[in-house]
């Protein structure tokens, strides 16, 4: 028995790579090196509850946004080297 459940354990552990990207952020929102954590003040929470990047003026419904896997705010942008590039994917912390 116990040796089954170290075959299933370790059958699983490519599943898990592969819905990881870097730095823990989820795949299917981010690939290669492009996502980040945001700097203080790059992120607004909105009075009506929307985020505000800040840098490009652009504007995240609830629902446009993902968890964020630590209490920080991550940006994965078209264009990680430029700070002002389009975001494709917000992660903010949960409560936020």
């Amino acid at each position: 028995m116990h040796g089954l459940l170290r075959a299933a354990l370790l059958a699983c552990l490519p599943l898990r790579a592969a819905a990881l990207a870097h730095g823990g952020y989820p795949a299917d929102c981010c690939s290669g090196q492009d996502c980040r954590t945001a700097r203080p003040g790059e992120i607004e929470i909105m009075p009506d509850g929307r985020y505000l990047v800040v840098p490009t003026g652009e504007i995240f419904a609830r629902w446009q946004v993902r968890p964020s896997f630590d209490a920080g705010f991550h940006r994965c942008l078209y264009d990680p080297s430029n700070p002002v590039s389009r975001t494709f994917c917000l992660l903010v912390p949960a409560g936020s």
